[in-house]
């Protein structure tokens, strides 16, 4: 199954703390294009930069290097539709240091205007030592997350991984007005019982997959569960009934990328996965 991955990099080592995140989920078929927006000036320097990294971590022939004179969101968005990538993996600093914090960064700006899917790492976060075994996936809403669902299919159809559904509800003494809501709880469905058909969806896709419900506040939630069960990925879909940017801004999402022990994947809806499903080969 071919796929292709646009990789950010800035020269310095905190931004090449995602390549072993991307050597993981680099299939035989695949090709990794590396991207530094650099002025004109030095783009030789910044050529050469690429060509040691890809000499470094991936094999001859795996992709291009690509040198831009534009903003770092701009160029790594406009490259993606150009070079038609399926999946952006970057970190969530910036030049300007760590403390720079993640809203307002390079990292947000493509998450939050690019349809693909974005494989984001902290630089402090520890180097993963295996495939990709165990997904941890937090469900906000009672759809099945579709979009996402192809993405993990095409992330890790060389290595089986397990899927994990995690739903947190909030804590309610009295289930009563949830029951009586207008929701699938209403027709007698429980929020398990909603995962284990998401679940059952993922199992005719080839994953083994289970479903885990919990009440307490999100971003504890998935985090204790993360590290009790030794995922190897957070992957969310920001898909909320309260949008993108409130997701991005809330405390779920960002919440999670500054303490996850792993990377973790933010997928928007309406994706569209060229050539992926039909394994066509990419420029």
């Amino acid at each position: 199954m071919a796929r292709t991955i646009l990789v950010p990099l800035d020269g310095s080592p905190a931004a090449e703390s995602v390549l072993p995140e991307v050597r993981r989920v680099f299939p035989s078929r695949g090709k990794v294009h590396l991207i530094r927006l650099a002025p004109a000036a030095e783009s030789q320097e910044a050529m050469d930069y690429l060509a040691r990294v890809r000499q470094a971590h991936f094999p001859p022939n795996s992709g291009v290097d690509l040198v831009r004179p534009e903003k770092p969101a701009d160029g790594i968005l406009r490259a993606s539709l150009e070079k038609n990538i399926d999946l952006i993996a970057m970190t969530t600093h910036a030049r300007r240091g760590l403390a720079r914090q993640f809203l307002g960064s390079v990292a947000a700006e493509v998450v939050k205007n690019s349809q693909l899917p974005v494989l984001l790492t902290r630089p402090d976060t520890p180097a993963p030592s295996k495939a990709i075994r165990r997904i941890l996936v937090p469900i906000e809403s009672y759809e099945p997350p579709s979009d996402l669902r192809g993405t993990l299919k095409s992330l890790c159809a060389e290595s089986r991984a397990e899927i994990v559904l995690l739903r947190v509800l909030p804590r309610v003494s009295d289930p009563t007005p949830l029951l009586e809501s207008e929701s699938p709880l209403a027709y007698g469905t429980s929020p398990l019982d909603r995962l284990q058909e998401m679940a059952d969806k993922l199992e005719e896709d080839g994953f083994y997959a289970w479903p885990i419900t919990c009440a307490g506040d999100p971003v504890e939630e998935i985090l204790a569960h993360a590290g009790r069960l030794e995922v190897d990925l957070i992957a969310m879909s920001t898909h909320a009934r309260s949008g993108l940017d409130r997701l991005l801004e809330g405390s779920v999402s960002e919440g999670v990328l500054r303490r996850a022990p792993v990377a973790v994947l933010l997928q928007k809806p309406l994706v569209v996965h060229k050539g992926v499903a039909a394994g066509e080969a990419k420029a």
